[in-house]
C-alpha cells in the first residue's frame, strides 16, 4: 500500500544501479524458502565488483560533483562488459563517505572486488588515483596515479576501466574498448552538472510538492544536455517533474496535458540519444507506458529485462502487477543482487514490496523489521511493516503499526482507516477515513483506495472514471493499483483507456493481489 505514495520515480531507474522491481504473479515459493538477507546467497564471483565514490581531495567542495561524475563514468564503462556483475549506483553510493571495511561493503554488495580512489582537482590540472582491491584480503591487484590535465580526463577514465577489465581477466577487444568509450560523457561540465541535477533530485523527493522542487534538479539536466546532447539520462531524469504533475492534485486540464506532452518530448529525446541497449529498451519501454497504445509493450518488456543489468532505468514497475513477467521469482533476484546492501529507506522499501509480490510475505516482514532497525520508527517505516502485516493476515499487529502514523499525513494517514476496515472494524474506520478525507492535497491514488477499502465501491468507480480520463490517466491508475497490490480497487469497465491499454498488452485483470481487501 505504499509503493507509488513513497515516490515511485526517485528509485534510480537511469543513473546506473536499478535492477527491476518484481513481478505481481506470485510465486510459488513458500515464505519458508525464501531468503531474507541482502547477500547473494550463492558462491560471489570473482569477476564481479562495487565501484566506490571517488574522494574528493580538493579544497573546494564543488569538485565533490567531479568526483562523483568520474565514479559513475567509470560505473557505466565497467556495466558494458557482459563478463563483469557490477553493483549499480544506489547501492554503491550508499557508501560515500562511510569508513567501513571493505570486506563488509563487498559482502553486503555481493562483490569480489572494490575499485576506489580518489581525486585532487585545481584549475586545469587534475590528480586521479584509483586502486582496484581484492576484498577477500584486502590485496591490491593494480593501482596507478595520473596527473594530468582536465581534457585528458577521458583518456584517464578509459584507462582505468580498461586496467580494471583486465585484472579481472576480461579479454579486452577494440570492439570493447569502443562500446566502453561510446557510453562515455565526453565533456567534464555536463556530468557535473547531472551530479548536481541528481542531487537536487534526491532532495526534491523528499519535499510535499515534488513536481515544484524539481525546478532545480531539471535546471541542472537542461544544462548537461545543452553542453553534451547525447545524454540520455539527463533528458530521461527531466521527464520526472511532468510524470509527478500527471500525479499530484491540484493540475488543471491544461497543465496535465501540457505535462503528457513534456514527457513525450523529453522521453523521445532520451530514447534518441540513448548510448546502450539497456537505455534504449527501458527508456522505449517507459515511453510505451505513457503512450496511449500499448501494443508491443508485452514484447518489448520481455526485450528489456532480457537485457537487464543493474544499470536498466525502467517504469516497468507498473506492469508487473498485470502479472506480466513470465519468470517473477528470477526476477526477484536480479532484484535483490543489484539492490543488496542499499543502505536506504526506500531501498528496504523496494526489497519488501519485491518479496510481497512473488509470495514473501514472511521474508517482507523481516525486510520491514530491518528498515525499523536500521532507520528508526516513523511513517515510512511503519508503512513498510504494515503492508508485510497485512499480507499475512495479521490484523491486530497491523493495527498497531498503523496507528503508528499521523492520520494528518496526506500520504500515508490513510492507512490506518484501510487496515481498521480489513479487520471488520467498519465504525472507526469510516470515522479516521472521513477525517483524512478533509486533508487538503491529499494523495488521490490514496483516496481512491481507501474508498475501495471501505466498500463504497461507487465512489471507487466515479474516482476511477476521473482519473482514466485524464491525460495519460492509465498510468495514474495503474500506480494505485501497484501502490495497493490488492487485486481490483474498481469495476474495470469504468476506465475504458486503462481496459484499452490491458487489451493491446495481452495483460490480465484482476492485477495481482498479495494483500487482500475485505
Amino acid at each position: 500500500l505504499v509503493l507509488m505514495a513513497a515516490g515511485l520515480v526517485v528509485w534510480d531507474r537511469m543513473s546506473p544501479s536499478v535492477a527491476v522491481p518484481e513481478a505481481s504473479q506470485l510465486a510459488a515459493q513458500t515464505a519458508g524458502e525464501a531468503q531474507t538477507t541482502l547477500p547473494i546467497t550463492q558462491k560471489v564471483s570473482n569477476q564481479s565488483i562495487a565501484v566506490l565514490p571517488f574522494v574528493n581531495m580538493s579544497d573546494d567542495p564543488e569538485n565533490e560533483y567531479f568526483a562523483d561524475g568520474l565514479s559513475e563514468e567509470l560505473l557505466n564503462r565497467l556495466a558494458q562488459l557482459p563478463e563483469l556483475r557490477v553493483a549499480g549506483r544506489t547501492s554503491s553510493f550508499e557508501y560515500k563517505g562511510q569508513n567501513l571495511d571493505l570486506r563488509e561493503i563487498a559482502q553486503n554488495l555481493g562483490v569480489a572486488n572494490v575499485l576506489e580512489g580518489s581525486v585532487r582537482r585545481s584549475g586545469d590540472q587534475v590528480r586521479i588515483t584509483a586502486q582496484l582491491i581484492q576484498a577477500s584480503d584486502g590485496s591490491h591487484l593494480w593501482s596507478q596515479s595520473y596527473d594530468r590535465t582536465l581534457e585528458d580526463v577521458f583518456r584517464i577514465q578509459d584507462e582505468i576501466a580498461e586496467k580494471v577489465a583486465a585484472n579481472l581477466d576480461v579479454i579486452m577487444s577494440e570492439e570493447r574498448r569502443e562500446l566502453m568509450r561510446r557510453v562515455g560523457v565526453r565533456n567534464v561540465d555536463a556530468f557535473v552538472a547531472y551530479q548536481k541535477g541528481w542531487e537536487a533530485f534526491v532532495e526534491a523527493h523528499r519535499a510535499a510538492k515534488v513536481s515544484a522542487a524539481l525546478a532545480e534538479a531539471n535546471e541542472h539536466f537542461r544544462q548537461a544536455t545543452e553542453l553534451y546532447p547525447d545524454f540520455s539520462a539527463a533528458w530521461y531524469w527531466q521527464a520526472d517533474r511532468y510524470q509527478h504533475v500527471l500525479f499530484e492534485p491540484g493540475a488543471t486540464p491544461a497543465e496535465l496535458q501540457q505535462a503528457a506532452e513534456e514527457v513525450e518530448r523529453l522521453l523521445t529525446a532520451a530514447y534518441e540519444h540513448a548510448q546502450t541497449p539497456q537505455q534504449r529498451a527501458f527508456t522505449n519501454l517507459t515511453r510505451m507506458v505513457f503512450s496511449d497504445d500499448w501494443t508491443g509493450v508485452s514484447v518489448q518488456l520481455e526485450r528489456a529485462l532480457e537485457l537487464q543489468t543493474c544499470a536498466g532505468p525502467n517504469w516497468s514497475e507498473v506492469l508487473y502487477v498485470f502479472n506480466a513477467v513470465k519468470n517473477p521469482a528470477r526476477e526477484m533476484e536480479v532484484y535483490l543482487e543489484c539492490m543488496g546492501g542499499a543502505q536506504s529507506v526506500l531501498a528496504v522499501q523496494r526489497e519488501s514490496e519485491a518479496l510481497l509480490l512473488t509470495g514473501r510475505a514472511e521474508a517482507a516482514l523481516e525486510q520491514a523489521d530491518q528498515a525499523i532497525v536500521e532507520f528508526g520508527q516513523d511513517n515510512w517505516t511503519s508503512a513498510i511493516r504494515m503492508d508485510a502485516l497485512l499480507a499475512l493476515q495479521r490484523w491486530d499487529d497491523a493495527i498497531a503499526e498503523a496507528r503508528l502514523i499521523d492520520l494528518a499525513d496526506k500520504r500515508f494517514g490513510y492507512l490506518l482507516p484501510i487496515t481498521l476496515a480489513m479487520a471488520g472494524q467498519h465504525g472507526e474506520a469510516r470515522e479516521l477515513a472521513q477525517r483524512w478525507l478533509q486533508i487538503e492535497d491529499r494523495d488521490r491514488r490514496s483516496e481512491l483506495i481507501l474508498h475501495s477499502a471501505l466498500g463504497d465501491r461507487d465512489r471507487a468507480n466515479a474516482l476511477a472514471a476521473e482519473f482514466d480520463a485524464r491525460p495519460v490517466g492509465h498510468m495514474f491508475l495503474a500506480g494505485a493499483l501497484l501502490d495497493c497490490m490488492c487485486g481490483a480497487l474498481f469495476d474495470l469497465e469504468v476506465a475504458p483507456n486503462l481496459a484499452a491499454r490491458l487489451t493491446e498488452a495481452g495483460y490480465h485483470w484482476p492485477p495481482a493481489s498479495p494483500i487482500r481487501l475485505p
